[in-house]
């Protein structure tokens, strides 16, 4: 089941409620968890070179194209499950979890891309998504969201999570997440892996303590 929210998380049905948790060698209590899953592959098969047209139209297709079959149920997880508007996000989360109940927010939502100049000179795909992450980087107003954007986005969701000191599970997106994982680590995180290079169904846990200590992960 798919609830529906824009932009903002509300109050949806919990399931975990940030149990504590003595973790070997470190007499510390977790008081929250929090398991970051990249959305499966999506099947969709990019091309070498792009015009600018045709660049920002893959992009779109990008965004409706279904993700590859996954084989796996998720299990040793618990907790609500925030998902974020995109469908691939959707279809990860039932395919991995079931008939579950999933928070949707647009707060998870990759950060969008656009060409980073018209061009009817086809260039190659590499350089158009370098050029648009640079661009987004500095703030360009061509890019849908820049990243001083992304950053308060990504603060607005720890925020309201930390508010509801609930044990969840996000399933968003390999760009975006690597923002998030900075301003949960900002807010006192612990974060079992960095987020560069985030494949494809992914788990990094964050963990917050009471006394904010480094935590073991088990």
């Amino acid at each position: 089941m798919r609830q529906n929210f824009s932009a903002q998380i509300m109050g949806a049905n919990g399931v975990g409620k940030g149990v504590g948790i003595v973790l070997k060698n470190e007499r510390e209590v977790i008081r929250m968890k929090i398991t970051l899953i990249r959305h499966g592959k999506v099947n969709m098969k990019w091309k070498k070179w792009y015009t600018s047209e045709q660049f920002d139209r893959d992009c779109a297709k990008y965004d409706s194209s279904p993700i590859c079959p996954i084989d796996d149920k998720q299990e040793g997880l618990w907790g609500e499950i925030y998902i974020s508007t995109l469908q691939r996000s959707f279809h990860t989360a039932e395919r991995l979890f079931g008939e579950c109940e999933f928070t949707e927010t647009e707060l998870l939502n990759e950060v969008p891309l656009r060409s980073f100049c018209d061009s009817k000179i086809s260039l190659p795909l590499w350089m158009w998504n370098v050029g648009g992450r640079l661009q987004w980087m500095m703030q360009s107003r061509r890019q849908p969201e820049r990243k001083a954007d992304t950053q308060k986005r990504a603060g607005q969701l720890v925020e309201k999570l930390i508010e509801q000191n609930k044990d969840c599970i996000l399933v968003s997106h390999g760009f975006f997440m690597r923002t998030l994982l900075a301003e949960l680590k900002r807010q006192g995180f612990c974060i079992s892996k960095s987020g560069v290079g985030i494949a494809n169904l992914a788990q990094i846990t964050a963990v917050k303590s009471i006394k904010g200590e480094t935590a073991n992960y088990l």
